[in-house]
């Protein structure tokens, strides 16, 4: 069974990018061996979680549940997190520090669970998953710098990979640059009209990117501008609905893959 049915791969790109569908010698315990006819069972996160805090980053570095849907390996600079949002979005972090001195956790990788699977299978979903702990924690460190050269292009690429894999109910309509540390990508909705009375009707999706010289990471975050139905009129802009931060050391794709899996799953 490809690993795709359990984990949706950020942005366009199968789950095989990571390595997971390349293994030529069976596996009888592998995500490919699972037969297909077998009966469908619900998934289960929590079961899923208590596989991954038994994992050993290299061997030694144990692993600290935060929170029921937090995981983490190290306490230092370099340390991986794993976070399971709502909706079921898999983040994968690592610990970096700013200019200002500050501990950040930068985005990494971002999934999606398919929490409707095969259930019974937790702990190969499990593994898989720590393979790619294990991957982000062998990479170079990422670091921060006093400016973000062509964080232009770095917004318009973030707004095509979000074009391309948003679902239809969201309508690019702009771009709004506030100044030149400071963009909005905006979204409409499609039939957004159509609402019942003492509700909220989503009026716009916006993603605003940030950079800040003093300490060198750059903020994209994404939220609602909603309004109520039936009553006075007037938008208010919701609680974020996600929230990530970046080095310059991250390449556009990085950021684009990582900022734009919510919106396939809008």
């Amino acid at each position: 069974m490809d690993f795709k049915l359990w984990l949706e791969a950020s942005g366009d790109q199968p789950t095989a990018d990571f390595g997971f569908d390349k293994e030529e010698v069976a596996n009888p315990h592998s995500i490919a061996s699972i037969e297909r006819e077998h009966p469908i069972h619900r998934f289960d996160i929590e079961e899923m979680g208590t596989y991954l805090a038994m994992r050993k980053l290299g061997g030694f570095l144990p692993c600290k549940v935060q929170y029921v849907n937090q995981y983490v390996w190290g306490e230092n600079v370099g340390a991986v997190r794993i976070r399971i949002n709502t909706g079921l979005q898999l983040l994968v972090d690592r610990k970096g520090v700013d200019l200002l001195g500050n501990e950040r956790w930068l985005a990494k990788k971002s999934f999606q669970i398919n929490r409707e699977g095969y259930g019974g299978y937790e702990d190969v979903v499990a593994g898989e998953i720590f393979e790619v702990v294990k991957e982000v924690h062998s990479l170079p460190l990422d670091v921060p710098a006093e400016d973000w050269p062509n964080l232009e292009r770095t917004v318009v690429n973030l707004a095509n990979k979000l074009q391309r894999t948003a679902k239809e109910i969201l309508v690019f309509e702009n771009i709004t640059k506030i100044n030149s540390s400071r963009y909005i990508i905006v979204f409409g909705v499609r039939g957004h009209g159509v609402a019942a009375q003492d509700h909220r009707r989503v009026e716009q999706n916006i993603t605003e990117v940030i950079f800040d010289e003093h300490s060198g990471a750059l903020r994209i975050f994404n939220t609602n501008v909603e309004s109520d139905v039936g009553g006075r009129h007037g938008w208010e802009l919701m609680p974020n609905d996600q929230d990530f931060f970046f080095f310059h050391t991250q390449d556009n794709e990085e950021i684009s893959e990582v900022v734009s899996t919510p919106m396939k799953f809008y």
